[in-house]
């Protein structure tokens, strides 16, 4: 096996508990050929100083020290001195598999562009299966959109050609969270080829101050994200296996992954607003012309609507006194009907 230099971007704040096991599993490798780039991102406990010991006795480590900017700043400050040929992460609460750059880094083919593993969540001595971490494919696979869709969007799980991320002026979404969905969604559409490996490598610690499913205001930057995703499609356009059409049903798909995203992890006395960003979005993209049915949802918090409709992104449903007259279940890329309770046989596409 050849070994090229591999970039590890570890972005610090507050997590002196946990920090020690997570740089501990990655100075340990079992693939040495590392450059790994710590950000301190202002940490006030005692962080700092064990990423001082730390790089202090492994030269390999380079720290940076700033302010508490965000993740999304110390990954781009790392990701403009890294020197690898590829780059990947670590979340400063977590740690990885002592042998799984040496696993992922077998699968470097000319045509591939990320490899990727699968993580197991965990915490407290709990192990937390999810799906999600867990991606149906295996082997070397060509991108589509339904590959882009059915994998997870962790930057942290996945080896990235650092060649292939800079031609597209790559970086992490700032100021906000979510940065690496951000990442995720405008790089790896554009990828030749994903290498998945169908072993659990990464452990994502699940704590109870973590905030990044916790139910608060910033939920709403779901939205932040998605519109940014979408002003990268707007000026580069996705490759064409997504769709000849503009706009595609991959958008479609992310529009109803970040609104609804946007509303789960809000307050309830945001949700109207949200609706109506979300709808703003939609209509500025062109998805509620091109994709009725699938955008209606948006606007049945109208209080008339509520009366006779109601809707999720995957189920609309006209009623009279609470009783279903007709419902259009949308599954993949077919609507199913049904008049009454009764199904009726329907093979078209959506429209």
């Amino acid at each position: 096996m050849n070994t090229p230099l591999l970039t590890v971007i570890i972005p610090v704040y507050n997590t002196d508990s946990y920090l020690r096991r997570c740089l501990d599993s990655v100075c340990s490798q079992t693939y040495t050929n590392l450059d790994i780039i710590c950000v301190d991102d202002g940490s006030t406990d005692d962080s700092s100083n064990i990423l001082r010991k730390y790089a202090a006795k492994d030269s390999r480590i380079t720290l940076i020290t700033q302010n508490n900017l965000g993740q999304g700043v110390a990954r781009n400050a790392a990701l403009r001195i890294a020197r690898g040929e590829w780059i990947t992460g670590v979340d400063s609460d977590d740690y990885i598999s002592p042998d799984m750059y040496e696993k992922l880094l077998t699968y470097t083919r000319d045509d591939v562009d990320i490899i990727s593993c699968e993580c197991e969540s965990v915490g407290n001595g709990l192990v937390r299966d999810c799906a999600y971490h867990h991606p149906t494919f295996s082997g070397m696979q060509r991108v589509c959109p339904a590959l882009i869709q059915k994998t997870n969007c962790y930057f942290v799980t996945k080896l990235w050609r650092k060649s292939f991320v800079m031609a597209l002026g790559g970086k992490f979404a700032e100021g906000i969270r979510y940065e690496d969905a951000f990442f995720y969604f405008t790089i790896a559409p554009y990828a030749r080829g994903i290498y998945y490996l169908k072993e659990r490598l990464y452990y994502y610690w699940q704590r109870d101050e973590s905030t990044m499913h916790d139910i608060s205001e910033r939920g709403a930057e779901h939205l932040d994200v998605l519109q940014r995703i979408f002003n990268i499609y707007r000026t580069k356009g996705l490759p064409a296996v997504f769709g000849e059409t503009s706009p595609t049903r991959f958008e479609l798909y992310l529009l109803q992954t970040y609104a609804w995203c946007a509303l789960e992890y809000t307050p309830k006395y945001m949700h109207e607003s949200l609706k109506k960003r979300s709808y703003k979005i939609a209509r500025e993209q062109g998805l509620t012309r091109s994709y009725v049915l699938e955008t209606a949802w948006l606007i049945s918090s109208i209080k008339l609507f509520k009366l006779f409709f109601y809707a999720r992104p995957e189920k609309v449903c006209f009623s009279f006194l609470g009783i279903p007259l007709l419902v259009f279940q949308i599954r993949e890329d077919r609507i199913f009907i049904r008049i009454f309770g009764i199904k009726l046989p329907c093979n078209n596409k959506k429209h």
